[in-house]
């Protein structure tokens, strides 16, 4: 299932293996999944609904469902290659009971009733157009209660990003990689990505219908942010 705003990156391909190759891809994977999970643990109540906005294979389904042990999450994805991976990773969590998985955009997610919470995490970088963008921060924002949070993750666009580009390559060269591999492995990733500067992104998360975004993470060109819906 799909629409236009669904991400363009084929996240069926290599699903069964996602979580091992995005530990070493994204700089402080682990390290995002667990601010994010303190953030919302900060901000929302014992009892709370959190929308997972492709949700993929599962990590921040974990993540957060240990956070609160009381709240219910319900993961959105288009892909139902990586859900299956999420349903699995559930199961072996033991957390079933509390995880709602729907095959489909946000824009196929009920809206009522609304909830306390939401993430978008590596998902915006791989929504290119401008309108495709906009839809889906207005879709995120519909499902929401007033002053409810976001977090979002994303490639960030900034005036350092060749000197923290080498130094994601370099990573994955420390890890045991040759250049040739990591050039190999980022070229198609990097055409079809489009990082979000901060201006950008208030601007986008404005039209939306949200606060300006608070930066709680980064990662070398990986960053998060929080924001709040008006």
């Amino acid at each position: 299932m799909s629409g236009p705003n669904t991400p363009q990156h084929n996240f069926a391909a290599g699903a069964s293996d996602y979580e091992r190759r995005i530990r070493t891809l994204v700089p402080g994977y682990d390290t995002l999944h667990a601010l994010s999970a303190a953030m919302l643990r900060a901000q929302l109540p014992d009892t709370a609904r959190v929308l997972c906005v492709g949700a993929g294979a599962g990590e921040e389904l974990a993540c957060l469902a240990d956070a609160g042990r009381h709240w219910h999450l319900v993961g959105s994805d288009p892909s139902a290659d990586m859900l299956a991976q999420a349903r699995q990773r559930v199961q072996r969590a033991g957390i079933a009971d509390r995880v709602t998985l729907i095959t489909a955009d946000v824009a196929q997610v009920p809206e009522a009733p609304p909830f306390d919470a939401a993430t978008l995490l590596l998902v915006l970088h791989f929504v290119a157009a401008d309108d495709a963008r906009s839809a889906l921060i207005r879709d995120i924002a519909t499902r929401l209660k007033p002053g409810a949070p976001l977090l979002l993750a994303s490639l960030c666009d900034s005036g350092a990003t060749p000197t923290l580009l080498e130094a994601w390559k370099t990573l994955q060269e420390l890890s045991g990689m040759t250049r040739e591999a990591v050039d190999e492995r980022m070229a198609p990733r990097l055409a079809e990505a489009r990082p979000v500067g901060d201006e950008e992104l208030g601007t986008l998360l404005a039209s939306g219908g949200f606060t300006p975004p608070l930066r709680y993470f980064q990662g070398l060109m990986m960053a998060g942010w929080i924001t709040w819906r008006r």
